[in-house]
């Protein structure tokens, strides 16, 4: 994703965002769900929402459900609201859908894409065209989109050109304890830090928001999602 408002500033979080926005990840027979993870949203520390990954696999094709859902408060009065519920889908390493809707405070945004002979073709609120070769997604959830120079917002279809730096060793404090992560350092059209720990999990994301630091911190690693990525 690509905003989340003045408040908490342009195109960094999520990527990826994903969100309470009325629509549940309900997996069928065939796709039953074999990883979720919860990940609080925290602003200069402070709680401020939630998202929420569930990932299923069939064969080659996983299927990703996001939902984000955020609210800032101040003197008790809601301040700024974020929702997104994003679905993509992919096979053999190559994302071959994306559907997602935002709602930032009142502005809607939307992705729709579909890989076709020509390539990913994209109908987003901020971008429409085609990107060709293999991509990633502002979702962060597999350590192998390090090595893509591209990244879709799943919030507006925007293709950002990326590099991702290895920043050294970092231990994170996590809802379930100290967790020894490799932080990655993102720049180029979308800075940000990642941080997988060593099993290639995805433990959190950071980034800075008009002054203040937001961050998504893992709750816990109770299901693997890195042995799902089938994109060699």
């Amino acid at each position: 994703m690509t905003s989340l408002s003045p408040i908490l500033g342009r195109r960094t979080v999520l990527t990826g965002a994903a969100a309470m926005a009325g629509l549940t990840f309900v997996p069928t027979a065939a796709h039953a769900a074999v990883a979720r993870r919860t990940f609080d949203i925290l602003r200069d520390g402070d709680p401020v929402g939630v998202q929420t990954l569930a990932i299923s696999q069939e064969g080659d094709r996983i299927d990703v459900a996001i939902d984000i859902s955020i609210q800032v408060k101040i003197l008790g009065i809601t301040a700024y609201r974020y929702e997104m519920t994003n679905r993509e889908s992919w096979e053999a390493g190559e994302v071959i859908s994306i559907e997602s809707e935002t709602n930032d405070d009142g502005t809607a945004e939307r992705v729709s894409a579909r890989r076709t002979a020509e390539g990913l073709e994209i109908s987003g609120s901020k971008y429409s065209g085609v990107q060709t070769g293999s991509v990633a997604t502002t979702t962060y959830w597999a350590q192998a989109f390090l090595s893509r120079p591209v990244w879709i917002s799943t919030q507006d279809g925007t293709p950002y050109a990326v590099q991702a730096e290895n920043a050294g060793r970092e231990v994170l404090e996590t809802p379930s304890g100290p967790v020894p992560c490799t932080h990655w350092r993102i720049t180029g059209d979308l800075p940000l830090d990642l941080y997988y720990d060593d099993q290639g999990e995805w433990i959190a994301n950071a980034f800075g928001a008009r002054g203040d630091r937001a961050m998504l911190l893992a709750r816990d690693r109770t299901t693997r999602l890195s042995t799902l990525w089938t994109g060699g």
